[in-house]
């Protein structure tokens, strides 16, 4: 799943396909516990790689390699 826009909701991470429709819960593409998150990894121009407890993978397109390294960051906590 590639998506643009994320907001972390307490311990989930909500994943929209863009910045504006955040606003609208029925846009929402999909959840991730952050609890399970087992590592994460940027990429070239903002990709970011999830990769969950169970071996999922989701990947994520922020803005701009800063923002993906702010993300990250945030991720990591």
């Amino acid at each position: 799943m590639l998506c643009r826009a994320s907001l972390q909701s307490g311990h989930y991470l909500k994943y929209f396909e863009t910045k504006e429709s955040r606003k609208a819960d029925s846009a929402l593409k999909g959840t991730n516990d952050v609890r399970q998150i087992r590592r994460v990894s940027a990429g070239k121009d903002g990709a970011i790689a999830i990769i969950v407890g169970d071996g999922g993978k989701v990947h994520l397109k922020a803005p701009s390699e800063q923002s993906a390294t702010l993300w990250i960051d945030a991720l990591e906590g």
